[in-house]
């Protein structure tokens, strides 16, 4: 996988898919108690199970991790582009011309692949805002809960009484 690819994998992930990213090793596999613990140890707080394992599978579903033996983890090894010796194209391929929109004379002609990263940018912003609202979500439901068993319990207190 070469290192733009992986970037634009990576951007197009949640945030808590490219912390759990970010802990996986590269040398050897690590089980995926080591990777939560070692991602707790380094971000100093606890993920749920459920999340962590969501993530691990959906980096292995995007190739950027692989699972070389049941439930112990990896990524996957970067690879660097050789370079080709562009003076004498293969008459067997030609090279394909990519559909742009007219640029303005004064405006560079945009990369494909910046667009894409740019898109994949936008969207992992996104994503990061659903993380933010459902973690807020979770929360509101959570304090509910408890001030609803607040109200239980005085309502049993108040039943006693009368």
């Amino acid at each position: 996988m070469s290192p733009e690819r992986m970037k634009a994998k990576l951007q197009g992930m949640s945030s808590a898919a490219t912390k759990v990213f970010e802990v996986v090793p590269i040398q050897t596999a690590w089980s995926q108690n080591e990777i939560y613990r070692t991602l707790n140890e380094i971000t100093r707080s606890t993920m749920d199970t459920h999340i962590f394992r969501g993530c691990l599978n959906t980096l292995k579903e995007a190739g950027l991790i692989r699972e070389p033996s049941r439930g112990h983890f990896q990524k996957i090894a970067i690879k660097e582009k050789k370079e080709k010796d562009m003076t004498s194209p293969s008459p067997k391929t030609a090279p394909l011309a990519l559909p742009t929109k007219p640029t303005k004379p004064d405006q560079p002609k945009a990369n494909p692949l910046d667009l894409l990263s740019d898109i994949a940018g936008k969207l992992r912003a996104v994503a990061d805002d659903i993380d933010s609202a459902a973690i807020a979500i979770d929360e509101s439901i959570a304090e509910s809960a408890e001030n609803l068993g607040k109200l239980k319990q005085l309502q049993s207190i108040l039943k006693s009484l009368s």
